[in-house]
């Protein structure tokens, strides 16, 4: 990544490539998991539509219940807020270093 983030003057643009590097792959195959998963599904083309909306339905009911999950659920439990105080403490110490 440091020779992305080089071939940019500009910080916003290099991060933006090196985001964009990191982040290709992933996202084609994540999108290629639906349609895939929707052909295996398929057993004929009248059941297109049923077994097409089913496949996107429960990727859309899974990501709302991943969403609201994290943000109810896990973030509270883990005590997010304060986390930034416990990470920064060890810098500030006078045995640090």
């Amino acid at each position: 990544m440091e020779s992305v983030l080089a071939a940019f003057d500009d910080v916003r643009l290099g991060s933006l490539a090196a985001a964009f590097v990191i982040l290709f792959f992933p996202v084609i195959f994540l999108g290629m998991y639906s349609p895939f998963g929707i052909r295996l599904l398929l057993q004929s083309a009248q059941t297109s539509g049923r077994v097409s909306g089913m496949v996107y339905g429960i990727s859309t009911l899974g990501s709302i219940i991943g969403t609201l999950g994290t943000t109810f659920i896990l973030i509270p439990r883990s005590g997010r807020a304060r986390s930034p105080s416990r990470s920064a403490s060890p810098a500030y110490s006078p045995d640090c270093c």
